[in-house]
C-alpha cells in the first residue's frame, strides 16, 4: 500500500457512474445555445454555471464564477437574434465527464443572403459527479 492514497470518494463515484441516468450532453448544449443565440435567452446557459464554472475566451481572457460569466454574457438590446445555419456536435464521455464540442454558423435573423456570417467553436465541459444531484440525475 505504499505511495497508494485513498480517494474517499472513489466508492461513490464508481457507484453513481453504473447507476446515473447518463445526461444527453449533446441535446443540453443544442438546447443551451439555440436558446442564447437564436432567441437571446441566457437562463438555460446561466441556469447550469456555478461559483466554480470557467470561462476560456479568444485571446487569452478567463473568467471564473458565474456572476463574472453573467456579466460578460448577458445580451444587450443591441445585440441581434441569429439564426443557425449550420451546426455539428462532437461528443467526448469519461467515467465522471461529458465534454461536448460545437461548430456553429450565426447569420443574423432576417438577413437572406447571410452575407455576414459568424463561426463559432465552443466546447462544453460537463462534470456529472459532483453536481449530479442537483441537476438530478440521482
Amino acid at each position: 500500500m505504499s505511495g497508494t492514497t485513498y480517494d474517499k470518494n472513489a466508492k461513490y463515484r464508481r457507484s453513481w457512474h453504473i447507476n446515473r441516468k447518463i445526461p444527453d450532453t449533446v441535446k443540453l448544449t443544442h438546447d443551451m445555445l439555440y436558446s442564447y443565440y437564436s432567441l437571446k435567452n441566457p437562463e438555460p446557459y446561466f441556469s447550469r454555471l456555478c461559483q466554480e464554472s470557467v470561462w476560456m475566451g479568444g485571446g487569452g481572457e478567463i473568467l471564473v464564477g458565474d456572476a463574472a460569466i453573467r456579466a460578460r454574457h448577458s445580451p444587450t438590446k443591441e445585440q441581434p437574434a441569429f439564426h443557425i445555419s449550420d451546426e455539428k456536435y462532437f461528443r467526448f464521455d469519461t467515467v465522471v465527464s461529458s465534454t461536448v464540442c460545437a461548430s456553429l454558423k450565426l447569420g443574423a435573423k432576417g438577413s437572406e443572403l447571410f452575407q455576414s456570417c459568424i463561426r463559432k467553436n465552443l466546447t462544453f465541459y460537463y462534470e456529472f459527479w459532483r453536481y449530479a444531484e442537483r441537476w438530478g440525475y440521482f
